[in-house]
């Protein structure tokens, strides 16, 4: 149980670094786009581009992510027929008599 906990903290820790470098790099394009540029060989302009060329391909990622966690919460939201004791509705808390 408590290697499995570990597990899953780790995960969230991991995802959590993800999301914060991606709102990082964001914010440094966003504050240095309209940066006075120096000549052929700028070292901001390189590295905008190198930052551009990383979040090009994981904004769609990000953004259905962010689409389908918002569509499951509003599903869940809507879905919810009554409370039940503990917040689960499981086979043996509604009831249910299982046959073999």
């Amino acid at each position: 149980m408590n290697r499995q906990l570990n597990k899953r903290r780790c995960a969230l820790l991991i995802c959590g670094l993800f999301v914060l470098g991606l709102l990082l790099a964001t914010t440094w394009i966003i504050r240095h786009a309209d940066h006075d540029c120096v000549g052929h060989d700028c070292p901001v302009c390189a590295l905008l581009h190198a930052v551009e060329k990383l979040l090009k391909p994981l904004s769609p990622a990000a953004l259905g992510c962010a689409c389908a966690f918002a569509g499951l919460g509003f599903a869940s939201a809507f879905s919810r027929k009554g409370p039940t004791r503990g917040g689960l509705a499981t086979l043996t808390a509604l009831k249910t008599r299982l046959n073999n």
